[in-house]
């Protein structure tokens, strides 16, 4: 988008974003300076040599291999980070084969690196690729790592934070207004507010329930009734806007 001009035609001021979130109570509403960590997604494709199940000394398992590179990788926060920085890698994806008795061609891992220090991120980076290739290389495996996603850190504008906070709570002084918003989720938006000065809020929409699970749980839950305020904040940061 930004690269086809959307922010130059009209020329883009600031900007502004909302995020509901499920583990916060209706009628609150967050924000905060350094809000969302930084995003390094990534797919790694590990290509083995494929055989039958009861032959494994003929093939190259890439199975075998992902496993070591997954354990690897946690090795990378558990042991070259500090437990004081804020950094999490993840993988969320792990497929590999069809069928139960044969080793299989290729297997693919993909994650997610996140982080509020850029020093940080670029050292992991060159670390996963690091790791990925040599383990691929002792077990007599090709692979490829791919960047799926390069997200800058989501850092918003303290002034707009301000200004916009003051124009919710003259339209509603009930909203819980709570600052310090500061999150190892990201969003997209960083991209936008990487180029002009934004703010992100984050409008509350938890259900009255003692179940409460956290985003991409498959059970989450949002308080629809929320979705009118968020209606309004909008609205009431565009008619404020100066």
């Amino acid at each position: 988008m930004i690269a086809e001009g959307v922010m130059e035609n009209p020329k883009v001021d600031s900007a502004f974003a909302t995020h509901v979130a499920s583990v916060i109570p209706a009628g609150t509403i967050a924000y905060g300076t350094m809000t969302g960590t930084s995003v390094f997604g990534f797919k790694i494709t590990i290509i083995g040599k494929g055989t039958h199940g009861a032959m494994p000394q003929n093939g190259i398992d890439p199975i075998n291999v992902g496993v070591h590179i997954y354990q690897a990788l946690q090795e990378l926060i558990a042991r070259e980070c500090s437990p004081s920085q804020e950094v999490t890698l993840t993988i969320g994806q792990f497929n590999s084969g069809t069928v139960n008795n044969v080793i299989p061609e290729t297997a693919i891992l993909q994650g997610t690196l996140r982080t509020f220090d850029n020093k940080i991120k670029q050292y992991l980076i060159t670390r996963i690729k690091e790791i990925v290739d040599n383990i691929s290389h002792a077990f007599h495996a090709e692979s490829k790592v791919d960047v799926l996603a390069d997200i800058p850190v989501l850092c918003c504008d303290e002034k707009r934070n301000t200004e916009i906070a003051k124009a919710i709570r003259s339209m509603n002084g009930e909203f819980n207004m709570v600052s310090g918003l500061h999150t190892t989720g990201s969003d997209d938006f960083a991209v936008f507010a990487n180029k002009v000065p934004s703010s992100y809020f984050m409008i509350g929409a938890k259900v009255d329930s003692d179940n409460i699970y956290a985003h991409h749980n498959p059970k989450v839950c949002f308080n629809e009734q929320v979705l009118p305020i968020e209606t309004a904040v909008y609205a009431c940061v565009a008619m404020d806007w100066k």
